[in-house]
């Protein structure tokens, strides 16, 4: 079995190496993407409406894929006891990281986040600390100019929160699950 593995692995080594030389040279550069998104999730078995903004660094390493990070704001409205106690919980600040493959007019990402509300108070007993969550986005874009193109898109978003009930520090089984519209404008340097 080692003797094996040691030839498998030098070809897969030497295969890699010809990949990221062909990515190298299919290179596309950095992109900027400010988005707005606005939709619907349910949280704590609540109906909650969210409306955020952001910006999104896009590094393309190949022709087909690339990479985004950002930062990004989200207020979050809901009608419902817990939402009346929770003011703090309703602004909430998210940094994504996410793997692209983009052909034509069709993109799809994914990957993790994390967020963090501006006041953790939940209740007197319970606090959310920050949410760890994955996010899947697909869509389609239209090219406005030679650099610049327009992303139309839906987003679903999945997190679960890392708080403190009663002293006791737990990840909540009590995320949210969450679908939004995505509007961006991308613009290639």
């Amino acid at each position: 079995m080692k003797v094996i593995g040691k030839p498998v692995l030098a070809t897969l080594a030497i295969v890699l190496l010809f990949c990221i030389k062909a990515n190298a040279q299919d290179a596309q550069g950095w992109s900027i993407l400010p988005h707005i998104t606005s939709g619907d999730g349910g949280e704590k078995s609540e109906s909650v409406f969210r409306s955020g903004v952001g910006i999104d660094g896009k590094y393309n390493f190949h022709k087909y894929w690339s990479v985004l990070a950002g930062i990004e704001y989200e207020y979050r409205y809901g009608k419902g006891e817990n939402f009346t106690q929770r003011e703090g919980l309703k602004h909430f600040f998210r940094l994504p990281v996410r793997a692209e493959f983009t052909y034509r007019w069709f993109y799809i990402n994914l990957g993790p986040y994390i967020e963090r509300a501006t006041n953790t108070r939940f209740s007197d007993n319970e606090t959310v600390d920050f949410g760890v969550g994955s996010m899947v986005e697909i869509g389609g874009r239209a090219q406005v100019s030679k650099k610049d193109y327009v992303r139309l898109g839906v987003q679903s978003q999945y997190c679960v929160y890392k708080g403190t009930l009663d002293g006791q520090s737990c990840f909540s089984g009590n995320g949210y699950w969450a679908i939004l519209g995505v509007i961006v404008y991308e613009h290639h340097f």
